[in-house]
């Protein structure tokens, strides 16, 4: 079981419980889809692509894990090993979502085969995220869980600026 939890009030920095000995922090940039992780004193950098569609943790220079079409209702995280875990947003708003195993959503009440595998949003201004992803690396799990928290932290960001613009530019319409 993994669990975030905010640790201020801006919601950049969060709390990262994923069953290891000791948490790990992930710190959001305040430009673009960027962060650091901090685990066992190691500090792991996410970087992205500009649309923010592709996310990668680092550790130095290795690949950790990659998440691709992030923000999207299908999404996949890719760890080291090369192992692929595919996720589909289930709920309204990118408030849940469901891993994806040949074609069956796991944790589904007709799912015939696989583990329950759920990440789930809750608390106040999605302060808090908690997720079970049994059989995923714990890389590749700290990598779901900043990569969501950075989607959501940048959504959040973006749609107060887009009303602001729309605003004015419907005015001048009119």
């Amino acid at each position: 079981m993994l669990v975030t939890t905010q640790t201020d009030s801006w919601g950049m920095r969060h709390e990262i419980d994923y069953g290891a000995p000791g948490p790990a922090y992930y710190r959001a940039s305040a430009w673009g889809n960027a962060g650091a992780v901090t685990v066992a004193g190691r500090e792991l950098h996410l970087r992205s692509s500009i649309t923010g569609s592709r996310q990668t943790l680092l550790d130095g220079d290795r690949e950790l894990a990659t998440a691709e079409h992030v923000g999207r209702k299908n999404w996949t995280v890719t760890s080291a090993d090369g192992r692929v875990f595919r996720f589909r947003r289930t709920g309204f708003w990118q408030q849940s979502h469901t891993r994806v195993d040949d074609q069956t959503l796991v944790g589904h009440p007709t799912a015939t085969r696989g583990s329950t595998s759920t990440i789930r949003v809750t608390g106040v201004g999605r302060s808090t995220l908690t997720a079970d992803l049994p059989g995923l690396p714990p890389e590749a799990q700290v990598c779901v869980a900043v990569v969501l928290l950075n989607t959501w932290l940048n959504h959040a960001v973006l749609i107060p600026i887009a009303v602001a613009v729309a605003i004015p530019l419907f005015n001048l319409a009119t």
